[in-house]
């Protein structure tokens, strides 16, 4: 390994600490998502279980099914990010001579357990949405 320059050195370290931060983040980004997510899917399925027959509100299914569509496009191309991040980290550490570095495979674990969940919630939307029942259409018949 050739003699880094401090200055170098000085620069590498702040970018390590930089993806550092930025792998903290994603992962605090992540579980605070699912976990809002997750609250807010079981709040809307337990009110329209114990209102089934109030018309109308299987549509308020739209909004954990939008979210869960948004999640999942989020993660599909947010894991790709990861790995580059991971070999940059890697390239640093390495350059560094730095012997251990954090492992992006929590994350990546995490962002794949997550579209599988919100694949999950969204098949129980839709579910949901097929099993209740159909608020009947009131037409206004004009009096004679």
């Amino acid at each position: 390994m050739s003699e880094l320059s401090s200055n170098n050195k000085d620069e590498l370290l702040a970018q390590y600490h930089s993806d550092v931060e930025l792998y903290k983040f994603y992962i605090n980004f992540v579980l605070k998502l699912n976990a809002f997510h997750y609250a807010l899917s079981v709040a809307v399925f337990s009110f329209l279980l114990s209102n089934k027959s109030e018309p109308y509100l299987e549509y308020l299914l739209a909004f954990p099914a939008i979210f869960s569509i948004t999640i999942i496009g989020i993660g599909v191309f947010g894991y790709p990010a990861v790995g580059i991040l991971n070999k940059g980290v890697l390239d640093i550490t390495t350059e560094l001579g730095l012997k251990t570095y954090p492992d992006f495979t929590t994350l990546k674990g995490l962002i794949v357990a997550s579209i599988f969940i919100h694949i999950l919630l969204l098949i129980g939307a839709a579910i949901m949405f097929c099993w209740l029942p159909v608020a009947p259409i009131e037409i206004a018949v004009p009096p004679e």
